[in-house]
């Protein structure tokens, strides 16, 4: 009888569970490279959206310079630029006086930089970027913010209800356009907000007085509409000393039951003499007389029209 060799060796027995380890241990490794992923994907969209920064040497190529001093006129119209750098608008703020950025991707913390450094600008065009309702006027050192500017451009921004509010406390704007942004309501503004007119900000020493200098006017087509009504543009805007052309085309304004609203001649609007309410929701045309009958009384100076408020040509308005 051929004699058997010794048995092999028995096999080691799989635990019970090891498939659905295995299982498990691979899908969180494909979730964890997911996740990584996903980590790098947004890393890449954050160096996206702030990739192209307005730097020093950005503003010297623009201008053609190569100090500070060089920088008093800057172009920057559709250049993609996405932040700025604070440190570069530090050292050009003596000199800068005229500032042309539309067509860009500046949002309202930019534009917040800009309006603490930038203490000697006249003139702002910020129209079609990024500038929201989170826009808030800084007070650095307890000194007001863009002290000179008189003339701002931001149409078409997302510019709400309290970033509006926040420019009534800039010092010297005269001419305001905020045309086609999201101003749907007047409640923050001036007496029609929960704060006086003239107000206290918590980081500075000093009061407010809403839009002090302010002449020329434009919140047309805003969307959604602004809605209003004449006892809130009084409330709103009718203790501005200086206001002299009202531009609101294409919103949703009405002066429908308001027979008891009392405007004073010398005390409400007491500047007013341009009054562009078309395209509104004016059911009466009577309604708007009393409005009328303050930007028609006493002598005009010499008119040039009202279609522009002056803000992108210097020329076409009322003063």
């Amino acid at each position: 009888r051929a004699r058997r060799g010794p048995p092999p060796p028995p096999m080691p027995r799989r635990p019970a569970g090891a498939p659905r380890e295995a299982k498990e241990n691979a899908a969180h490794s494909a979730e964890g490279a997911a996740v990584a992923v996903a980590a790098a994907n947004g890393d890449d969209a954050k160096k996206t959206r702030r990739s192209n920064p307005l730097t020093l040497e950005a503003l010297f190529e623009i201008v053609g310079g190569s100090e500070p001093k060089d920088v008093t006129f800057v172009d920057a119209t559709d250049r993609a630029y996405d932040s700025v750098d604070a440190e570069a608008l530090l050292l050009v703020a003596p000199f800068l006086e005229r500032f042309v950025a539309p067509e860009n991707f500046f949002s309202s913390s930019d534009v917040v930089s800009m309006a603490a450094t930038l203490r000697n600008v006249k003139r702002l065009d910020v129209c079609c970027n990024a500038v929201d309702d989170t826009f808030r006027v800084p007070f650095p050192n307890h000194t007001p913010c863009f002290a000179s500017l008189t003339v701002l451009n931001a149409r078409s921004n997302n510019l709400g209800p309290n970033a509006f509010a926040e420019l009534g406390k800039l010092p010297s704007l005269e001419k305001l356009d905020v045309s086609s942004n999201a101003i749907f309501s007047l409640s923050a503004c001036g007496n029609a907000s929960d704060e006086s007119p003239v107000t206290l900000d918590a980081s500075s020493s000093f009061g407010f007085e809403f839009f002090p200098q302010l002449t020329h006017l434009d919140v047309s087509a805003q969307t959604p509409k602004l809605r209003s009504d004449l006892r809130q543009l009084k409330d709103a805007l009718g203790s501005c000393p200086r206001l002299r052309a009202f531009v609101a085309r294409g919103n949703a304004i009405s002066f429908h039951n308001n027979e008891d609203v009392v405007l004073t001649p010398g005390i409400d609007f007491p500047s007013l003499r341009a009054l562009d309410l078309r395209d509104n929701a004016l059911i009466d045309p009577a309604g708007v007389m009393p409005l009328c009958a303050l930007a028609t009384r006493g002598e005009r100076r010499v008119r040039r029209g009202v279609s522009d408020v002056g803000v992108s040509g210097g020329g076409r308005d009322d003063g």
